[in-house]
């Protein structure tokens, strides 16, 4: 290809399995690019201008694929229930105890809102969306975050006892779930207004890190499917999904109703010689260990390797949310390599031979979360 693809021409046909000029480059960054931009994270989860300008600003500065809004930074389907919240000046939202949820009373107070262009902190997160898209025009995307219902339980009722209650009070659990669930989708359909593509999901506490896999079926995937089936009908392009931890033994039935994965801990290979072919997977380079604390040599040996486990059909992204303090050389060079080792038609054997060249990690790649 001669002509370099529009970033939303290259990952709505790579989204598809069609040919592009080389994959998308899809950090979820934010409060990578809230420092880079010179804002405090508060400051611009609080001010969708900044948010937006800045975010631009980052996107062209290193040349990835595209823009979020701040739903990770107050967890978009969060901001529909009555809990009160502390948004740390530098930092990700913070719920303080006691839960929300003590009694089965507690969860009839819980009313996402029937309209959320009409609730205050829905209406701050929608603003944001249509200003990304007046900054970056029609030719990036613009992905929301919408947080899995499972996940907004926990959030409620503490992850520790909600795991209890899925065996002591699995009623409980069902009827907050629908409710969770039809907030979540009519807050979807409200940023797909407001100028989202596509729809990021995630859901940190369903992987079996946390939960067996009989309890995902049971009480966390029934709900995540009716929430992208409910959000896809409003008009989305495609839904990102993205468990914390484990998730090998439940990454295929996921891999059924979405069109991109991103998963934690996990074989990027194996994952891609079993589900490769019916969903896009995301390369899941350590955002800790390596983007963080490791060296520029690091981290395109973790470039390199995610390209040659895939065939290069993927997207470039990391294990999780990318952390602030990620050094910038760092990120521009998983950039640079991602842009230049996977421009097609991939050279597989001098990827090879530059793999050779590189010094191996200094680190276990398994630990790959935040420390």
């Amino acid at each position: 290809m001669n002509t370099p693809m529009t970033s939303i021409e290259r990952l709505r046909k790579a989204m598809r399995f069609e040919p592009v000029d080389r994959p998308p480059i899809l950090p979820y960054c934010d409060q990578f690019a809230m420092k880079q931009a010179g804002y405090t994270y508060r400051e611009a989860t609080y001010d969708p201008d900044k948010w937006a300008e800045g975010y631009a600003r980052v996107r062209d500065r290193f040349g990835f694929d595209c823009v979020y809004d701040q739903g990770s930074a107050e967890g978009n389907a969060d901001l529909a229930l009555p809990k009160n919240a502390y948004q740390p000046e530098d930092d990700m939202l913070y719920y303080p105890m006691p839960y929300f949820i003590q009694t089965p009373e507690d969860i009839k107070r819980v009313k996402p809102p029937d309209d959320p262009w009409a609730d205050p902190k829905m209406l701050r997160l929608l603003q944001t969306l249509q200003k990304l898209r007046e900054n970056v025009g029609p030719d990036i995307p613009v992905i929301s975050t919408v947080t899995c219902p499972y996940r907004i339980c926990g959030v409620l009722r503490g992850f520790d006892v909600l795991a209890m209650d899925l065996v002591d009070r699995p009623e409980w659990v069902h009827e907050l779930m629908n409710t969770i669930t039809e907030g979540a989708i009519r807050l979807g359909r409200a940023v797909v207004e407001a100028g989202a593509n596509f729809i990021f999901t995630v859901d940190p506490t369903a992987s079996a890190s946390f939960i067996s896999k009989s309890a995902f079926l049971q009480f966390a995937y029934p709900y995540e499917k009716r929430m992208f089936e409910g959000i896809r009908a409003a008009g989305a392009e495609g839904i990102f999904f993205h468990f914390c931890g484990d998730t090998n033994d439940r990454l295929d039935v996921v891999a059924d109703d979405v069109e991109f994965l991103v998963q934690d801990l996990g074989d990027l290979k194996d994952s891609y010689r079993k589900i490769g072919g019916k969903v896009l997977l995301g390369a899941n380079i350590p955002i800790t260990n390596v983007l963080l604390k490791g060296s520029p040599e690091e981290v395109e040996r973790c470039c390199i390797e995610a390209i040659l486990k895939t065939e290069g059909r993927f997207f470039q992204s990391a294990s999780c949310h990318i952390p602030r303090h990620t050094p910038p050389e760092n990120f521009s060079v998983w950039v640079k390599a991602a842009t230049d080792y996977a421009k097609y038609p991939i050279d597989f054997d001098n990827l090879q031979k530059r793999l050779d060249q590189l010094p191996r990690l200094g680190c276990d790649e398994s630990l790959r979360g935040f420390s």
